[in-house]
């Protein structure tokens, strides 16, 4: 009994270290944590943390998101953004790759940017999560004019 005591010490100790860990430290400094699924990710070099939902999101080949605040793409706003469309075939060769539908007409469907963090959108452009409102796969830019109707539905836009 009393050689057990020893080993039984360490695994408390060890246990309670475990317990009362931050969550920033449990992952190496490359590495970002997902307490959902209690694992580390590692985002590839074109791709950036997103703290919200806890995945790794494309940027298109801009590393730093948005740093240079030019909505991800070097020389201005995505390509395609805000352009009118029907279905995402016509939104199609555009950085702004999926036909997001006006929440305010019948009409006005856009290209926007789909899977995007706050970083991404342009000015007059704001990130919406509607995944618990809507059949959106995917967050997405909308234009500022659209996010009061799509706040007061239930989504979330910053």
């Amino acid at each position: 009994m009393y050689r057990a005591l020893p080993v039984i010490l360490l695994l408390l100790v060890w246990f309670t270290i475990g317990c009362t860990m931050k969550s920033g430290d449990r992952c190496p400094e490359e590495m970002h944590y997902d307490p959902e699924a209690r694992v580390c990710e590692l985002c590839d070099t074109d791709q950036v943390w997103d703290d919200v939902n806890y995945v790794c999101v494309d940027t298109g080949g801009d590393a730093d998101s948005d740093a240079d605040g030019d909505g991800g793409a070097d020389g201005g706003p995505p390509t395609g953004l805000g352009e009118p469309c029907d279905t995402d075939a016509d939104c199609e060769g555009y950085e702004a790759s999926m036909c997001a539908i006006n929440p305010l007409t019948d009409e006005g469907q856009y290209c926007t940017l789909e899977d995007c963090v706050p970083a991404d959108c342009p000015d007059g452009w704001q990130c919406c999560d509607c995944l618990a409102v809507s059949a959106l796969e995917s967050l997405a830019c909308a234009m500022e004019a659209d996010v009061s109707a799509l706040e007061f539905g239930g989504c979330t836009c910053s």
